[in-house]
């Protein structure tokens, strides 16, 4: 029977000054092999295998591949070594253009019939053997990477990337309304509901960091639908607010001008959270000149003169 003494002891006793510790001497000093594994290493028998074996299979957007190089090297050698970037994703488009058996495989069924040729940079027949093929996970905040992720999943014989978008025969022009029409998101009712809801005892304020937090966390179908069916609710203390903040009382603004500033609010808390509504596709941005003009003190202060100004005039016309 084997038998293995273990002594417990503290690591510097405190002492910030002592040396630093060894942990991989450590853990060899610790490591206690048994006879059975000793035995199995002798006769150099694997010690780890996988089964079935899985291989993990890379995904891009269009002209967006990793490349890896090294700090000293030229961008020409760069660019030259590099080539047009062929990965298992391009690959497998090219391989379903020449083969139209190839096409009855979706990108990580692949793996079963074929196999990655890493040095050519090409895929081949399987002659013998099986394995599994598994697409790097993505997050569902990382936008059109992820729809693209859950449409190889289930498209076949894509022979370009406008076939992933393609539903009969129909191209789309993202990967997220593809992701809509096929079924594979589920749609924004709870969202409509949790924001009609909201509303009812909800300050416009908290109802746009609630829908910002939508946005970030949740995976929102139709962001600028879900927009345009609440914008109302949204800004609906954005006159007042700007009537204190400029101080001008009998200051109008007509809908498109209420939405921009509610808009502005929004990309603030995006902001504060480095996202962006530029980075939702279709969504409507606050004017370039209001952000400007919110974010100098002393135009606004100019701004606030003219106004007054004006409507001084303005009395002084319908006096006269």
């Amino acid at each position: 029977m084997a038998h293995a003494s273990v002594q417990e002891v503290r690591v510097n006793n405190g002492n910030v000054n002592a040396q630093p510790v060894d942990e991989i001497e450590t853990f060899l000093i610790y490591r206690y092999v048994l006879a059975s594994e000793t035995c199995w290493r002798m006769f150099v028998f694997e010690i780890q295998y996988k089964q079935p074996p899985v291989q993990r299979l890379t995904y891009h957007l269009e002209s967006e591949q990793d490349v890896f190089f090294d700090d000293s090297e030229a961008p020409d050698d760069v660019l030259n070594r590099v080539g047009d970037a062929r990965t298992t994703l391009t690959e497998w488009m090219t391989t379903n253009q020449k083969h139209e058996d190839a096409c009855e495989l979706t990108y990580a069924e692949f793996l079963t019939k074929w196999i990655w040729d890493n040095n050519g940079k090409e895929w081949t027949r399987r002659q013998k053997g099986f394995k599994i093929g598994r697409i790097y996970f993505a997050n569902p905040n990382s936008g059109e990477s992820y729809y693209l992720r859950l449409l190889l999943n289930i498209v076949k014989g894509a022979k370009c990337i406008a076939d992933l978008r393609t539903v009969d025969k129909v191209v789309h022009p993202t990967y997220k309304s593809a992701c809509n029409v096929v079924g594979l998101l589920d749609g924004d009712d709870e969202w409509h509901v949790a924001l009609n809801e909201t509303a009812s005892w909800a300050t416009a304020q908290q109802l746009r960091e609630m829908f910002a937090t939508l946005l970030l966390f949740c995976e929102v179908t139709d962001p600028k639908q879900l927009w345009l069916a609440h914008w109302k609710d949204l800004s609906d203390d954005i006159l007042p607010r700007y009537k204190m903040r400029l101080g001008y009382r009998d200051m109008k603004q007509n809908d498109e001008q209420i939405q921009n500033y509610a808009l502005l609010e929004l990309e603030i808390i995006l902001n504060r959270n480095g996202r962006s509504l530029k980075q939702y596709a279709d969504f409507p941005t606050p004017d370039k000149s209001l952000i400007k003009y919110c974010g100098n003190s002393l135009l606004l202060e100019e701004q606030i003169i003219m106004l007054r100004k004006l409507q001084f005039k303005l009395n002084n016309l319908k006096l006269g």
